[in-house]
């Protein structure tokens, strides 16, 4: 659907190391009524499950993706996009799967068997039993589990929407490339704003915990944002338990993951919801970070100087971009570049001067 010459050999497709999602369940539930009665009824029920599939990520890493859509141009005569626009239907990219590496089959199977016996004028005794297995086999190459981010077409041009609370349809947009007009400063500050408010909104949990508590969860991100196949891993558990909570469990037996398992389950083993979701929001915002990008935040993490780059980002933005100014040289230009990196002197933490040049981007 792309035009002549705009093909996608340019995306990169990475693959992340192979790690094994295992559940199993074995139970047998015996019960028996009697007493004063002439009636007795017993029951045995077996239910077991098991199911293991290795499984490896593939994902676009997200620097090539925006690279890709701001060069390419899709074919707006194509039936398929035309049928799609006149439906008013949302088309989407799949930036990232989880792919079966190996044949699997998951088996379950449940037993029931009951007897009632009755003493009366007579000897009544009946007796039953039921025996149900369910077999699945998935392929080798199956796509078990995938994520989209929504496109946005207008005249050829392709865009993306970051925002997972974006009710905007892939075709009703206005929007201009880099090569355009920049659309209204007021649509962005109302994105940005948007933003600001879903990430207040899922972290909630996070801020009626006690500053401690907070403090536990801190540091182990910390730790696991050093490791990006932990994150990966964490990740997909944390979708699995979500998903069906009666099912699965997390099932982390790594040290760098002790202290965050004990303050996701309660003591029952049992997922918390709201900070599972919490902190599966937190793990797919870091998706859209580079590894490098990753690292600074790590290092800014660990100097503790985070919230001060971010009033320093948002006072840049505030002045230079979403205030409509579309060219960052006016008042910066004297601004000296910076040398060194942020560092901490005394108990006061010094930033150097920011220095801009050029006009911005939305893909900034």
């Amino acid at each position: 659907m792309l035009l002549p010459g705009n093909d996608t050999s340019s995306l990169v497709c990475k693959n992340s190391e192979l790690f094994i999602l295992e559940d199993t369940i074995d139970g047998i539930l015996k019960g028996d009524i009697s007493g004063v009665t002439d009636t007795e009824v017993t029951s045995t029920v077996r239910i077991s499950h098991e199911r293991s599939v290795k499984v490896k990520k593939i994902h676009i890493p997200i620097q090539d993706l925006d690279s890709f859509i701001k060069e390419k141009k899709i074919n707006t005569e194509h039936p398929f996009i035309k049928q799609s626009k006149k439906l008013q239907r949302n088309l989407y990219v799949i930036t990232e799967s989880a792919e079966a590496v190996e044949m699997t089959t998951f088996g379950e199977s449940s037993k029931v068997e009951s007897s009632i016996f009755h003493k009366a004028c007579i000897k009544l005794s009946l007796q039953g039993a039921r025996d149900r297995k369910k077999i699945i086999t998935i392929p080798k190459g199956c796509i078990l589990a995938f994520k989209a981010k929504k496109l946005l077409i207008e005249e050829g041009t392709l865009g993306i929407s970051y925002y997972s609370t974006d009710k905007t349809g892939t075709f009703d947009i206005q929007f201009k490339s880099e090569s355009t007009d920049i659309p209204s400063m007021f649509e962005s500050a109302d994105n940005r704003k948007d933003l600001q408010k879903e990430v207040e909104n899922e972290y909630v949990p996070f801020s009626l915990m006690s500053s401690n508590l907070r403090g536990k969860f801190l540091t182990s991100f910390v730790v696991l944002m050093k490791k990006t196949d932990l994150l990966e891993e964490l990740e997909f558990q944390l979708e699995q338990v979500l998903e069906d909570p009666e099912q699965f469990r997390l099932n982390m037996d790594k040290p760098e993951f002790k202290d965050l398992m004990e303050n996701l389950q309660d003591v029952k083993g049992v997922i918390v919801p709201g900070l599972a979701e919490a902190t599966l929001y937190f793990l797919q915002a870091l998706e859209e970070l580079t590894d490098f990008q990753i690292m600074l935040l790590v290092e800014s993490m660990e100097k503790k100087i985070v919230s001060q780059q971010l009033n320093l980002v948002g006072r840049i933005l505030d002045k230079y971009f979403w205030n409509g100014k579309q060219n960052f040289t006016s008042a910066a230009q004297g601004e000296s570049p910076p040398t060194s990196q942020p560092e901490r002197k005394g108990g006061k933490i010094r930033l150097p001067p920011p220095f801009y040049n050029g006009s911005p981007s939305l893909g900034c």
